[in-house]
């Protein structure tokens, strides 16, 4: 996946840009990890910001600094 996917909130638009680019949305063939911010079983939403942006091999990553 391209860099440009990096810190986007998984929604409906991001899973029509998968589903155009051959991406599974669902990550299941290990394209992409996420992280949960919050929801109803969060006492408060997670503070974070995201950090600085790396590519180890052919994976990219990006910081998420809380």
């Amino acid at each position: 996946m391209d860099p440009d996917f990096l810190g986007r909130e998984l929604d409906g638009n991001l899973k029509r840009e998968f589903l155009v680019r051959g991406v599974d949305p669902a990550g299941e063939k290990g394209e992409f990890q996420t992280v949960i911010t919050g929801g109803p079983i969060f006492t408060e939403d997670m503070d974070f910001r995201l950090g600085g942006v790396l590519k180890k091999e052919n994976y990219w990553f990006q910081d998420i600094l809380v």
